[in-house]
């Protein structure tokens, strides 16, 4: 398997079955990495309401050449039920960065992030003509539901670089202030002085409607 975001060779699937629990570990080498084999330990079953659920233990992968500890000290359930799924939290972490993530979808939709030191080249593969670093603080979070969008994002990049050009410091905010309409705001600084703004709203009133009305001001981007 060769991708821009893996790649892999050697696939084992391992299983075995406890009670009504089957577990298994699904085995590959990194191309990239000899001797290191990424390990994803999952688990199926069903709950008292016989609900099934499909869960993530304990397991290590490499990710564009970092190793990444995926629930290092709990497990992640993804839970079916009529209507929708939840996934628990799910975190990634390594030396320096953790990364919590889960989603909900039910009678309302749920999208929520946390970054804590998140380097961007570690997440983002390269591309020909735009490549971006920096490190990652905050939270994301949107909802949909029937009466209308929501939640609050937040986050602050550091060392922020577009195709290797030092931009400083990037600050991304998401605000939803009316139904069906996200407030943005995008904006880059340098010693404190702004080098960039972008602000608008995004209109969301179905997936196939949205729309953008952003204004820009890039007259002091360095880049």
């Amino acid at each position: 398997l060769q991708s821009k975001w893996v790649q892999a060779e050697k696939f084992n699937l391992v299983n075995s079955a406890v009670n009504d629990t089957l577990f298994f570990r699904a085995e590959y080498d990194d191309t990239k990495k000899e001797n290191f084999q990424n390990n994803l330990n999952f688990y199926f079953t069903f709950d008292d309401e016989q609900r099934p659920i499909f869960g993530i233990q304990p397991s290590k992968i490499r990710y564009r050449d970092q190793l990444w500890n995926v629930n290092s000290s709990s497990q992640t359930r993804l839970i079916f039920n009529d209507i929708g799924y939840t996934l628990e939290p799910i975190v990634f972490s390594n030396d320096s960065s953790r990364l919590r993530f889960s989603v909900e979808k039910n009678i309302h939709q749920i999208i929520n992030a946390k970054f804590e030191n998140v380097k961007l080249s570690d997440l983002i593969p390269p591309n020909p003509t735009l490549s971006v670093d920096g490190v990652a603080n905050g939270n994301f979070n949107i909802r949909n539901d029937t009466e209308g969008i929501g939640g609050v994002s937040l986050v602050q990049i550091d060392d922020f670089t577009m195709n290797q050009v030092a931009i400083g410091q990037a600050v991304l905010e998401l605000t939803s202030n009316v139904p069906e309409q996200y407030g943005l705001s995008f904006i880059t600084k340098s010693s404190d002085s702004v080098t960039s703004e972008i602000k608008g709203n995004i209109f969301y009133p179905t997936v196939n409607d949205a729309s953008l009305d952003l204004t820009a001001d890039f007259s002091s981007f360095p880049a």
